[in-house]
């Protein structure tokens, strides 16, 4: 390594950046390895600092799974989900006459999400999800979704 020049602006940059380096490699356990995962992570810039030293997938992983971005005493939206009848769907969409693709067009979402819907990729749905499928369903004559889903009166 050369000597430094102290009246350079690049040199000083420089030796900054690798003492940051080294200050930010002092946290991270000596071997390399995550300590959640046990894979060995290689960059510095791999690493999360926040509490234990973890790396970013884990890290991801941890935030994804805990609540700490929420306050747990709020709530900010009550959602309410309904229990999907899949065979009924299609019972009442083939009852008024349309396709997959018809019905995800005038529902306006994708025929794949219809799709999900009628073939049981989603156990429940949303409110907002049923409102929509009455009213498709009551624009071709169909009111109810079998005996046990009909809309609120």
């Amino acid at each position: 390594m050369t000597e430094c020049n102290w009246k350079d602006p690049e040199d000083i940059a420089e030796i900054r950046r690798v003492k940051a380096i080294r200050r930010r490699m002092s946290k991270v356990p000596q071997d390399g390895l995550c300590p959640l995962c046990g894979r060995p992570v290689v960059f510095s810039g791999s690493w999360v600092l926040k509490g234990d030293p973890c790396c970013r997938s884990c890290y991801h992983r941890r935030v994804k799974t805990t609540l700490e971005t929420f306050n747990k005493d709020m709530i900010l939206a009550e959602h309410v989900r309904y229990e999907m009848d899949h065979e009924v769907l299609v019972e009442a969409r083939t009852f008024a006459g349309l396709s997959q693709r018809e019905f995800a067009k005038q529902a306006g979402w994708t025929r794949s999400y219809q799709r999900k819907l009628e073939t049981g990729g989603f156990q429940t749905v949303t409110d907002e999800t049923m409102d929509v499928i009455f009213t498709v369903l009551a624009k071709f004559g169909t009111k109810c979704l079998g005996t046990n889903q009909c809309p609120p009166e």
